[in-house]
């Protein structure tokens, strides 16, 4: 495979590959896709805010509780974590050097990644449900 990848495999690290076939010419192009079985933490989801960004609200509105709804404003979500899976499929022969951006089977698509459990929960439901009904149609 890439030797590069293969330093970073061992027994403790639970990692397992999946390999298929693909490509738009015969003979088939083999890829692999590298899966951990292992527990793997995303440190970024857990705190997904920018900490860098200084900003405190000013004394009137922290101190004054008056009116809960216009004391805290909407915060907007520039410069929070963004989840990016760089696991797409490379090939396993010896063009594995090969420019890859041209194919878009190995190109690792961005995921939708919210820091709410609750949420995420949600957004699988929902795809669940809209997968189920265009099934049936």
């Amino acid at each position: 495979i890439n030797p590069r990848e293969a330093q970073l495999m061992d027994c403790g690290a639970q990692i397992r590959v999946r390999f298929r076939l693909g490509g738009h010419l015969f003979p088939p192009t083999i890829y692999y896709k590298v899966f951990l079985n292992g527990p793997v933490t995303d440190v970024g989801a857990f705190a997904p805010r920018d900490y860098t960004d200084h900003f405190q609200l000013p004394p009137i509105k922290l101190h004054n509780h008056a009116k809960p709804e216009a004391t805290i404003r909407a915060t907007a979500h520039t410069g929070w974590y963004k989840r990016v899976e760089n696991n797409g499929w490379r090939p396993v022969a010896g063009n594995f050097m090969q420019d890859l951006d041209n194919n878009s089977i190995t190109a690792a698509r961005p995921v939708q990644w919210h820091h709410s459990k609750v949420v995420r929960r949600q957004v699988r439901a929902f795809n669940a449900n809209q997968w189920h009904h265009s099934k049936v149609v």
